[in-house]
């Protein structure tokens, strides 16, 4: 070589990136599509793309791709991950010291850097929803920043289509934050009507609400797309049992929203689309529990049989299998539950506690003499002994499915006695000392009041709060 002239050197030198050229191009080059006349198309392209693409290793297999990420990618050769560690220090720095505008377009660089690390998007969504909102005061501030945190979510999953987690997160922040949280009441209502007057016109966030729909219905349709991602690709994180409920019990958490605004005929409906969800919906899907056994929640006339004969083992075993998994979802409460919330005597009883409160808040609690010594009760009083029946029927209707020892039941049972005792206090009955004062020797729900006075601190302030 160092008998050769520079032009000869050079001449070597282009062969020689001549001859890797054709190794690279034939491994690196990019699929693409050709179209052979009378023989449709016919794909073509380097060894390892095709590789990709079998294996569903491909940046566009797993989502959009950004190319302002794919340019940063380039550029920073091997020393995205050090530059994705020091952005998240920032990012943490950020937001101790309450920089939000910065923790922002901090968090956005992090995920050009890394668009299909999906614990980022899962950590950092969840920190702008849980944990950012919390540092404001306003309620509206709040509502900001949990939607902040559910559209970052659902970038991540248009960045993720493969991530059925991800999908799931996004059902699971629009129920259980907008839903569940403290500031339920106001979240609820903005959901579908934004307090963005000037942004959104007094409708919706058309980002996470395009169809101006309640939260629950949303998380209801994010949880399905993601059971179906499931399908496709499987699932990370969960097991198939907890994750494929999602649906379903988005439909139980309406009904529970209904009635706790008040909407108690709307309420009995919604229950019963929530039970034949649960249990045709999520009770009908297949799953495998242990030793690979098959299984389905909710089971028909020799279905067990059936099951137990496909998996080799007897009806027994497989009955123990279909238990052990109902108790992990707790199926069987959840089912009962809805059947009684679907019954029209719970909605009537429900309505009729919901008159009397609304009295007891009007102050309609005093008696009225209507001669010959006879006391007419006040409208509250009659009101609260109507629904203290009403649920005396539920509770002895669903015993044998246990709701009698529903801890809900069981408190709004108390409140319903405890604010009748307080009439009757009011208008000078029997006022003694003890836990039966004011009241009749068999009133409705006796049992129930007696067996349960751990809970009267409990109701002594839901009481004093008008709930």
């Amino acid at each position: 070589m160092n008998k050769l002239t520079a032009r000869n050197r050079k001449l070597v030198y282009a062969v020689g990136i001549l001859v890797l050229l054709v190794p690279i191009v034939l491994l690196g080059a990019p699929v693409s599509e050709d179209i052979d006349l009378g023989q449709g198309k016919r794909e073509s392209g380097g060894s390892l793309a095709r590789m990709r693409i079998e294996h569903d290793l491909g940046e566009a297999t797993l989502g959009e791709i950004d190319a302002t990420s794919a340019a940063l990618n380039l550029v920073l050769l091997g020393l995205r991950g050090p530059a994705a560690g020091y952005l998240h220090m920032e990012a943490v720095r950020y937001q101790e010291r309450k920089d939000w505008a910065r923790l922002k377009s901090t968090v956005e660089s992090i995920i050009k850097l890394q668009p299909h690390y999906v614990k980022i998007w899962e950590f950092q969504g969840w920190n702008l929803a849980f944990n950012v909102s919390r540092e404001w005061d306003r309620a509206a501030d709040r509502f900001f920043w949990v939607k902040e945190g559910v559209k970052f979510l659902q970038t991540g999953t248009s960045r993720n289509q493969t991530s059925s987690l991800l999908f799931h997160n996004v059902g699971d922040f629009l129920g259980r934050k907008f839903g569940m949280s403290d500031e339920k009441r106001f979240f609820r209502k903005w959901f579908r009507n934004d307090p963005d007057v000037d942004k959104w016109s007094g409708g919706a966030d058309s980002v996470i609400n395009p169809d101006s729909i309640d939260n629950f219905l949303m998380a209801r349709k994010w949880f399905q797309e993601a059971n179906d991602k499931a399908d496709m690709y499987g699932i990370t994180g969960k097991a198939p049992l907890i994750f494929k409920q999602g649906p379903s019990r988005a439909l139980l958490d309406y009904g529970g929203a209904l009635q706790e605004d008040g909407r108690f005929d709307e309420a009995s409906d919604e229950w019963g689309n929530a039970l034949t969800a649960w249990t045709k919906e999520y009770g009908g899907i297949e799953f495998y529990g242990l030793y690979n056994i098959k299984y389905k929640l909710e089971n028909g006339e020799g279905e067990v049989e059936k099951f137990a004969a496909e998996n080799g083992v007897d009806p027994e075993r497989q009955r123990l299998v279909i238990q052990h998994n109902q108790e992990i979802v707790n199926y069987t409460f959840w089912k009962a539950l809805a059947e009684c919330e679907n019954d029209p005597d719970m909605a009537a009883t429900r309505k009729t506690l919901g008159l009397a409160k609304e009295a007891w808040a009007n102050a309609e609690t005093s008696e009225e003499e209507v001669g010959d010594g006879v006391v007419k009760p006040s409208k509250a009083e009659s009101l609260f002994w109507d629904a203290m029946q009403g649920m005396q029927t539920i509770m002895d209707r669903y015993e044998n499915k246990g709701l009698h020892l529903h801890v809900e039941y069981l408190e709004e049972a108390m409140l319903a006695i405890f604010y009748y005792q307080q009439i009757r206090i009011s208008n000078g009955h029997d006022a003694e000392e003890g836990e039966n004062a004011a009241l009749p020797a068999d009133f409705p729900l006796k049992k129930v009041w007696e067996e349960n006075q751990g809970l009267i601190p409990q109701i002594r302030d839901r009481f004093a709060r008008g709930l």
